[in-house]
């Protein structure tokens, strides 16, 4: 990645997941590059154009000015041919995958800004939120069809309207109140007895044989 900004996006998810960030930087000077990309097969060559353009806006890392760039491995691309594999590029690769273990494993994880903790809070609280409302909309819709079958089809459109008016009502109430079990199955307990309050109701007719009483 040749700008800092997109390299710093991975540094915001490290922060976020509390998880340790190094980067590593593989300088090459710019005729070993270019040099290198003639040495191609043709398919796989860009124009030598490409190549100084991509060296002109590269941002090198600054670990001196960013402090979030302090965990920078350098590489010395052209201490070694990457384009044939051998004994020294086996080495190479070794070393730098030990540089890297190591500087891993000394790294702390970056700090989170008080911003960011109060951002993961309210992210972790809208998903609670999101879950339960699930939940609360799944079971109410149950008990909305277990009232509708206990009437005569011809009666059931106007019991419908109500019912769904009182659910509407119920994720209502508790989408302004912190969403935890405590609260949900009281409020999925009292829904319950309002549909069988409505089911009740003298204009409602019900099927034979249901044993619901006012």
């Amino acid at each position: 990645m040749h700008l800092r900004s997109m390299r710093k996006e991975y540094f915001r998810i490290a922060r976020e997941h509390r998880a340790c960030y190094v980067q590593v930087f593989v300088d090459v000077p710019c005729e070993v590059a270019l040099e290198r990309n003639r040495r191609r097969v043709e398919e796989q060559r860009v124009p030598d154009q490409v190549v100084l353009d991509m060296h002109e806006r590269f941002e090198r890392p600054k670990p001196d000015k960013y402090t979030w760039e302090q965990n920078t491995l350098v590489v010395k691309g052209h201490d070694v041919d990457w384009m044939h594999e051998g004994e020294e590029h086996a080495r190479i690769c070794q070393q730098t995958y030990q540089a890297l273990l190591e500087m891993w494993k000394h790294a702390s994880p970056p700090p989170t800004s008080n911003a960011e903790r109060l951002d993961m809070q309210e992210r972790s609280r809208m998903g609670n939120r999101e879950s339960a409302a699930h939940v609360v909309d799944l079971r109410a819709r149950k008990i909305v069809s277990e009232t509708l079958q206990e009437v005569s089809r011809a009666h059931r459109r106007e019991l419908a309207i109500s019912l769904a008016n009182a659910k509407r009502e119920l994720l209502s109430t508790l989408e302004d109140q912190d969403w935890d079990a405590m609260r949900i199955e009281p409020s999925l307990s009292a829904f319950r007895d309002t549909c069988k309050h409505l089911l009740a109701r003298p204009s409602v007719v019900l099927l034979q044989g249901s044993d619901v009483q006012s």
